[in-house]
């Protein structure tokens, strides 16, 4: 509410990126509060309350903490946006960078790459202006010089995002694999 999103669509595109790099990275298996729900099924979950209770509060919180870069990423010109990087001495170049991507009409692509840069790595604002930098290039070079389709690298980039996010995957080889696809 504080970054000004009143309409689901935001909503539906937080908890979608979400469950992209924390449950399942292929969208084919997105249907949306569907897959919540079967989720956290109580059929799936009969005599094992517990455990269900138990996940359900990692879900929660999982979400909680993907929702700050969620809106610093859509949003990121607002007053508060990146509190957390603040002191980074990038933080213009943070902000800039993620404005730029925006601009490019390019964030939905990249956004369950940047939400997992941001949860893997709070306080690194290195790291993630690079992931910023490398989208930029990468939407601008396949989308705008080779004119490919909206989608084009998506599947892998969602890929990537899950394997930092859910399999502690190291942020070098996230990127390396990256560039390797941008070379490509």
């Amino acid at each position: 509410m504080a970054s000004g999103f009143v309409d689901t669509g935001s909503e539906n595109q937080l908890l979608r990126v979400h469950w992209l790099i924390a449950h399942d990275y292929q969208s084919k298996n997105w249907k949306g509060s569907k897959s919540v729900k079967d989720r956290f099924n109580l059929k799936h979950h009969k005599g094992r309350h517990k455990e269900l209770l138990a996940d359900l509060i990692e879900y929660t919180s999982s979400l909680d903490r993907a929702s700050l870069p969620y809106c610093d990423i859509a949003r990121p010109r607002r007053d508060d946006a990146f509190a957390s990087l603040r002191d980074d001495p990038e933080f213009r170049q943070i902000i800039a960078a993620t404005d730029k991507l925006g601009r490019m009409r390019a964030v939905a692509t990249f956004l369950p790459l940047l939400v997992a840069t941001r949860l893997r790595h709070p306080q690194d604002g290195g790291r993630y202006l690079e992931m910023t930098n490398i989208c930029e290039v990468f939407a601008f070079r396949v989308y705008r010089m080779l004119e490919r389709r909206a989608n084009t690298g998506e599947s892998k980039l969602r890929h990537l995002a899950y394997q930092m996010y859910s399999e502690g995957r190291p942020f070098e080889d996230v990127i390396g694999d990256l560039r390797g696809r941008l070379l490509y």
